[in-house]
């Protein structure tokens, strides 16, 4: 149920500690407003 909302936890996360300027978290199904969701994300140095 929470798959996709780890995923774009674990995206987040990375840009927060530096690894990742820019990532991609999706999550297809899920009770938590998860439904087809794209999270593109960057972050500023």
């Amino acid at each position: 149920m929470a798959a996709g909302l780890i995923r774009i936890g674990e995206a987040a996360s990375r840009i927060h500690d530096g690894t990742a300027a820019r990532t991609l978290g999706h999550a297809s199904s899920g009770p938590c407003l998860q439904q087809n969701l794209v999270c593109v994300m960057s972050g500023e140095k």
